[in-house]
């Protein structure tokens, strides 16, 4: 059946409905695709255990991201920080991911636990959190490790 309004053939309307098949299944690719993106940034993680430690939901993120992969770059921060507000990541301020960074970094240097600069790069240096570190946070995060009042209050 034609939509009112529109005057074609029924060659047309098969066509038409034949591209809106082929356009619903480009778009559950495409979110079958976001969807992995998002695991890969964490997007879905439980946030709370970061955040208990003082960290913000930003810098939770962040710190999330650093725990999932060797390296970070300063475009995944980015990505990371603004995941729950895509349309934010193109009108930042360059520094506002080190910045983030920054305020992380301070919060679990509390609790002996470092993130490292990497090599230097396009748009800024890699960042990463040795395996030591990585294991000491999921300690403390799992309650293998009892969190000093003072440091959780930095």
């Amino acid at each position: 059946m034609t939509p009112p309004g529109l005057d074609c053939g029924p060659h047309i309307v098969n066509h038409l409905k034949e591209r809106i098949d082929s356009l619903k299944k480009a778009l559950e690719l495409a979110q079958q695709r976001i969807d992995e993106l998002e695991e890969c940034l964490g997007a879905a993680d439980d946030l709370r255990p970061l955040q208990e430690l003082g960290l913000s939901p930003q810098e939770a993120r962040v710190v999330n991201l650093l725990m999932r992969r060797d390296r970070v770059t300063g475009a995944q921060l980015r990505e990371a920080i603004y995941v729950d507000d895509p349309e934010r990541k193109y009108d930042v301020v360059p520094n506002t991911a080190h910045v983030v960074l920054s305020k992380a970094r301070k919060k679990l240097a509390g609790f002996g636990v470092q993130i490292e600069r990497g090599r230097p790069g396009r748009g800024g240096s890699d960042v990463r959190m040795l395996p030591n570190h990585k294991t000491a946070l999921h300690k403390l995060l799992t309650g293998g490790i009892q969190i000093p009042h003072t440091a959780a209050a930095a």
